[in-house]
């Protein structure tokens, strides 16, 4: 491939300056549509674009001395530059939020359910911010997949065991009465089996790249615990950092303390550590389990 729209276009916005994201991956699209990679844009998948592909890209722009911010343009960060681009159609862009939250949230319905829940408790549209949230929905719906998939697999197994037994029963008996009533059973459970490995192949795996998630932002209450315990965590996490950089200062004047100075030192800043451990270790879990230790509303 050649890559000359994308070059091209890099090269003017490196010398200009600018961030130019949205700029860079509508040429990577233009290029590769050239290339004959896909004929037109289809919402519902992305073309799947081998990663050699991005390398040549990446060779490219190296070649010609192109650098982002000191370091030569990554092929992850081509790709996705081309991600978002693509999931992202001009009038699906918000230009009030930057493109790192457009690639946070991952689709246009995520932007917006991130944007309205955020809003409602009163916290800033950032990528960080936006990041945690679909992180959260995200943990959410792989929960709720892992249950459906436990669900359809007892369900096939309980229509495995019918089947079995009306096989059982029809060889039991030469009543046709009796065999008609096996059959009939053992269709109805060739059907659940059916229905459970198709639940099973559709959730079984992770859920797709850039999906939509299945949200309610009309929960506030489940929103600002979320908020509040991502808080928490953020603060228990600076703590132990803070912890442990005690330990390494009392690691550079460790020869002019006492034995006794150095444990009790030592000893209070890993009780710390071992304490905020503990409470990250309960905060970080789904938000509605949280919600039912403490008496409140399951989100």
């Amino acid at each position: 491939m050649r890559w000359n729209n994308t070059v091209d276009t890099v090269i003017e916005v490196e010398q200009a300056g600018s961030k130019g994201q949205w700029r860079i991956g509508d040429a990577i699209i233009k290029d590769l549509k050239e290339e004959g990679y896909f004929a037109s844009r289809n919402d519902e998948t992305i073309p799947e674009i081998e990663g050699d592909v991005f390398e040549e890209c990446a060779g490219k722009l190296a070649e010609r001395g192109v650098e982002r911010e000191g370091k030569p343009y990554s092929v992850l960060h081509i790709r996705n530059l081309f991600r978002t681009a693509y999931v992202f159609p001009r009038a699906d862009r918000n230009d009030k939020y930057s493109w790192s939250v457009h690639v946070e949230a991952g689709t246009p319905d995520n932007l917006k359910n991130a944007v309205t829940a955020l809003r409602k408790i009163s916290k800033s549209i950032n990528k960080d911010n936006v990041r945690a949230l679909i992180k959260h929905w995200t943990e959410e719906a792989d929960a709720k997949r892992r249950a459906e998939v436990a669900t359809a697999k007892a369900k096939k197994d309980a229509a495995t065991n019918k089947k079995k037994k009306a096989a059982e029963e029809r060889l039991a008996t030469k009543d046709k009465a009796v065999h008609a009533q096996a059959d009939a059973a053992r269709a109805e459970a060739q059907q659940e089996i059916k229905e459970a490995e198709a639940t099973i192949k559709e959730l079984g795996g992770p859920p797709p790249f850039n999906s939509d998630l299945d949200v309610d932002t009309s929960d506030v209450s489940a929103l600002e615990r979320w908020a509040v315990m991502l808080g928490i965590y953020a603060h228990t996490l600076a703590m132990k950092r803070e912890a442990k950089k005690m330990l390494k200062a009392i690691g550079k004047i460790a020869a002019s303390l006492t034995e006794d100075e150095k444990q009790s030192v030592a000893d209070g800043c890993n009780e710390i550590i071992a304490l905020l451990e503990g409470i990250n270790e309960s905060v970080k879990r789904p938000v509605r389990k949280l919600a039912a230790i403490q008496g409140g509303k399951a989100s």
